[in-house]
């Protein structure tokens, strides 16, 4: 990959300016309006996460984490456009991950690569969740309203939804030579 470079250019939101990242010969380049450019050196980058990260406004966003000795940075597959307005950017997004993998494969050393969440953010959700449902549960057995099959159907398809996004980031590693296909978005 030597004198290409592969990059992405990616909004979080309203208060965060554009930025742009780059697969570059010494390391990741973070690039941020009016703001310094940061390198994290490939030798120093020691962690790579994957991960489903669905928001209010799309349930088909994907998140890549990069963690380095000073610093970490993440970005997703969904732009920020403006008010109410989000943009897939998949093939981009796949395209550099891909870059990105590539290169730590043969520059990082040590680089762990990860997926999910953190074990203790999946036991937690985990918690977190069972809980709401059984006390949502607990509600509509205690407290009947005539409305009742509505809501329990609500309940009923939170509840697969949590079952959903805690299967998808179960806490796990992979090789940076086969990305796993269930953290990543369809094109």
């Amino acid at each position: 990959m030597s004198g290409q470079v592969a990059s992405y250019v990616h909004r979080k939101g309203a208060l965060t300016p554009s930025t742009i990242y780059e697969v570059g010969d010494r390391g990741l380049e973070v690039r941020a309006e009016a703001q310094p450019i940061i390198t994290l050196p490939w030798s120093e980058v020691s962690e790579v996460r994957l991960s489903y990260a669905p928001n209010r406004f799309q349930s088909n966003c994907y998140r890549c984490d990069v963690k380095s000795r000073g610093a970490k940075v993440w970005w997703t597959n969904i732009n920020y456009a403006g008010p109410l307005s989000l943009e897939r950017q998949t093939p981009a997004y796949l395209a550099f991950v891909k870059a990105l993998h590539q290169k730590l494969a043969a520059e990082g050393r040590g680089v762990r690569f990860r997926t999910g969440i953190t074990r203790l953010q999946w036991w937690g959700w985990g918690f977190v969740f069972s809980l709401l449902v059984v006390v949502g549960l607990a509600v509509f057995t205690f407290f009947p309203t005539a409305d009742k099959t509505f809501r329990i159907c609500l309940l009923v398809s939170y509840g697969l939804f949590v079952v959903f996004w805690l299967a998808l980031n179960r806490p796990g590693s992979y090789s940076p030579e086969q990305l796993p296909e269930s953290l990543l978005p369809r094109s």
